[in-house]
């Protein structure tokens, strides 16, 4: 299995309920085209505890999402970045449009 984690805030003004209906509306599209295995929920950084290390980032709000393997994690790129150039209301960038300071990071399990 693949992975990536999200990590963010959301923009001034936006509110979690409506990022987290749009994420969900997204996450169920690409699950159902086969481009995405499962998604996690969104969790809520927990900063003030010693074992929280990373003090250069002050990001908010995280999520995991597992694709089957390195294919299907490639191809969900591909389709995400064609509907970036191609179709501005697509589900990703109704929840992107909500989201400020994302990092990404990607792993595989050995």
């Amino acid at each position: 299995m693949h992975h990536m984690m999200s990590c963010f805030n959301l923009r001034d003004g936006e509110v979690l309920e409506d990022f987290r209906a749009d994420f969900e509306y997204f996450t169920a599209e690409m699950i159902d085209l086969g481009l995405l295995e499962h998604a996690g929920p969104i969790g809520e950084r927990v900063a003030d505890t010693p074992m929280d290390t990373d003090e250069n980032r002050d990001l908010r709000y995280f999520n995991v999402m597992s694709f089957i393997g390195r294919a299907q994690l490639d191809a969900a790129y591909a389709y995400i970045l064609e509907h970036v150039d191609g179709e501005a209301d697509t589900a990703h960038t109704a929840a992107i449009a909500r989201v400020a300071d994302p990092i990404f990071f990607c792993w595989r399990d050995l």
